[in-house]
């Protein structure tokens, strides 16, 4: 997405996501455009935000549990936190490794 637009405006990447009744994931970002909501952080928060999101889609799941917390503690991101901590649980086997036929993608129930 933020090739389409140039880089002239910020997008923080959410992720791959599967929307309930859909098949394909899709990509899925927000378009913060020049808005600071993290005052002089916004580039560490939009930077954190997608190691979070590449972390997770590599399976590397520790590594994406820790941009999780650091998320939620220093900006305050819970949503997004409990999403990713909430895939890891289904995503990884009890040794902590991707399920077999893991894509990177985040499947939501709700709508």
């Amino acid at each position: 997405m933020q090739e389409l637009l140039g880089g002239a405006l910020a997008v923080r990447p959410v992720g791959r996501l599967v929307v309930r009744g859909k098949v394909e994931p899709e990509w899925i970002g927000e378009l913060v455009g020049g808005l600071l909501p993290h005052g002089a952080r916004t580039a560490e928060w939009l930077d954190l935000s997608g190691r979070l999101v590449k972390a997770f889609g590599e399976g590397r799941f520790d590594d994406c549990r820790d941009c999780a917390d650091r998320l939620e503690r220093e900006f305050g991101d819970s949503a997004l936190a409990a999403v990713y901590r909430a895939s890891i649980l289904e995503c990884s086997t009890p040794a902590g490794t991707p399920v077999d036929g893991f894509d990177g993608a985040i499947r939501l129930r709700d709508k």
